[in-house]
């Protein structure tokens, strides 16, 4: 979250007369200097349908996609421009910058509530932006007076952002650059700063500690981030070791209902203790199995692990290891070993196995595609 400049935001009106049903009412364009209307449109109203799946506002600049009937028989959908002097950005620092990367929306609905997610794409200014993956849509919180990172994927026709949200409001595409003092010269440098734009790894002060060996709670953490998932009955923790008074509660939690993690025995998740490879990939190919339905029977029987020491990986993860060794997600050590037990995983290690999934899109898809 980024705390901004209390200033009171004042969105246009939209012209809600007669014509607000029409789907095609243009009573927010601008006129070009000739007096004719321009392709700019700063405002437009629609009426959604029962039967809709989809909706485009402001010449495509805004497309929003849910379930069938999510929002009810009628519902009127609005779209307005607001402008950028009435939202502060928060001013640039050392090692973080949150910079605009295009227009500020606010959508509103008749509608307030809804029961699922809606899919949310904002168009960017590609002459704004400096690297693509470090963007995201923001939603403005205008109580706190806060951006909030929504989420955010490179649309399929590559010109617009996607996020998951589940209300209307205050929404902007924005860059975010964020680095950390001692990885300027570290080979997993462009992996870690990539997460820290997506929010999903965080540092200690301005340094990120890349060579710190990583514990099974920041894993966790790392996960729950990248699934953009959270626990919420954190007062009935599965795990007797996980406090819900601690700052990573519902993340763990989260990953837990989500069947990421199981715990080192029934009620146990020793968050402080170093993750160990073969731990790693077990969390990984639960994520793998979750997103792609992926069938690991048939997957088994034509992979072959070829490691010296598969005897010492534990039952329950070798059907990861063997799986996730043959996607390429997971590779030996010197020797022709995979050291299930080894802890040598560091925080630059769980940083570049998340970061490097970007070329597998069926693996982390709700991070990167």
């Amino acid at each position: 979250m980024f705390t901004i400049a209390k200033k009171e935001i004042t969105p246009p009106t939209d012209d809600d007369d007669d014509n607000d049903n029409n789907d095609d009412n243009d009573s927010g364009k601008k006129e070009s200097k000739d007096g004719s209307p321009s392709n700019t449109q700063t405002a437009e109203n629609k009426e959604i349908t029962s039967d809709q799946t989809s909706v485009e506002l402001l010449n495509g600049e805004i497309k929003m996609k849910f379930d069938k009937g999510l929002l009810g028989e009628k519902a009127k959908v609005s779209a307005s421009v607001i402008d950028e002097k009435n939202v502060s950005v928060p001013k640039a620092q050392d090692m973080e910058k949150l910079s605009l990367a295009g227009k500020i929306y606010k959508i509103d609905s008749s509608v307030n509530k809804f029961d699922n997610h809606i899919s949310l794409t904002l168009k960017y200014d590609k002459e704004k932006v400096k690297d693509v993956n470090k963007l995201g849509i923001y939603r403005y919180d205008e109580k706190d007076k806060q951006w909030i990172y929504a989420g955010g994927k490179v649309s399929s026709d590559g010109t617009g952002i996607t996020a998951e949200i589940e209300n209307f409001g205050i929404y902007a595409v924005m860059e975010y650059e964020k680095t950390f003092k001692d990885i300027q010269n570290h080979w997993a440098k462009e992996d870690i700063e990539i997460l820290a734009s997506k929010h999903i790894v965080e540092g200690t002060g301005e340094d990120f500690l890349p060579n710190e060996k990583i514990t099974r709670k920041e894993f966790a953490v790392l996960l729950s981030r990248a699934l953009r998932v959270k626990g919420t009955d954190l007062d009935n923790s599965k795990f007797t070791d996980v406090s819900s008074d601690e700052w990573y509660a519902p993340y763990i939690n989260g990953v837990y209902e989500a069947g990421i993690i199981k715990g080192t025995d029934e009620n146990k998740f020793e968050p402080d203790k170093e993750i160990t490879r073969e731990q790693m990939i077990t969390m990984i190919m639960r994520c793998y199995n979750n997103l792609t339905n992926s069938d690991y029977n048939e997957m088994m029987a034509t992979s072959q692990l070829r490691f010296k020491d598969e005897e010492t990986i534990s039952e329950w993860a070798y059907q990861a290891a063997v799986i996730g060794n043959s996607l390429g997600i997971v590779k030996g050590k010197e020797g022709e070993v995979f050291a299930p037990k080894d802890t040598a995983t560091t925080r630059r290690d769980g940083s570049s196995v998340l970061k490097t999934q970007k070329n597998r899109p069926r693996v982390f898809k709700l991070i990167f595609i």
